[in-house]
């Protein structure tokens, strides 16, 4: 299994963009120790789940933070990457299983400048795409945009200019409030989202979650 976020940091604030690395050489990208920290606690927790769900135990786990140059320079809205220095950052957390050469898990984060930073077979707006070789395998991708018929970039709520990408990620974490506040003290185990929609998330709590 592998899962791949593909994240275009083009409209990111230019001081989040340093804190990453962007820009940089390879060397001072390393340097930086924030962007890996956070990314670390997404990896693990991610990949951890996955194993607990589908009962399986790691035997071996690798975690890498690779630092990709640009081919050319890129002429960003907030930044200018030179070539040479860093305009991809791949957040890669792999596990293996015993007895397969293979890793049975992968989960990957690739933070971009410009579309020409794409992993390759990666399509801009894709952000996210999950792969499964098995018999028979699959690949899925998600292919996010603010609108579908007018290509916009950003949803305009109020005065706020929002990626697409939040409102994904942000979802089920609001989806998961009512189950929260409705929980007993302590811990609350992993739960899935709802197989169906429903207009206030809070009469999803008590329906087998």
């Amino acid at each position: 299994l592998k899962l791949q976020e593909n994240w275009d940091s083009s409209y990111t604030e230019p001081e989040l963009l340093a804190i990453a690395g962007f820009g940089k050489s390879l060397e001072e990208a390393q340097r930086v120790p924030m962007a890996a920290a956070v990314s670390t606690n997404f990896l693990q927790a991610i990949a951890h789940t996955v194993g607990k769900i589908l009962g399986v135990k790691y035997e071996r786990v690798e975690e890498t933070h690779d630092y990709i140059p640009a081919p050319h320079d890129i002429v960003s809205h907030y930044i200018t990457i030179k070539k040479g220095t860093v305009g991809r950052l791949t957040h890669r957390f792999r596990c293996w299983v015993a007895g397969q050469e293979e890793p049975f898990f992968t989960m990957e984060y690739n933070w971009i400048i410009g579309k020409e930073m794409l992993p390759e077979g990666v399509q801009p707006n894709q952000y996210w795409v999950a792969e499964i070789e098995g018999r028979p395998s699959l690949k899925m991708v998600i292919d996010l945009s603010a609108s579908r018929q007018h290509k916009d970039r950003f949803y305009n709520i109020g005065k706020l200019r929002t990626e697409p990408g939040y409102h994904g990620t942000i979802a089920p974490c609001l989806q998961a409030i009512p189950h929260i506040c409705a929980a007993k003290p302590g811990v609350l185990p992993s739960f899935g989202p709802g197989l169906h929609w429903m207009k206030d998330a809070r009469d999803s709590v008590g329906q087998g979650h």
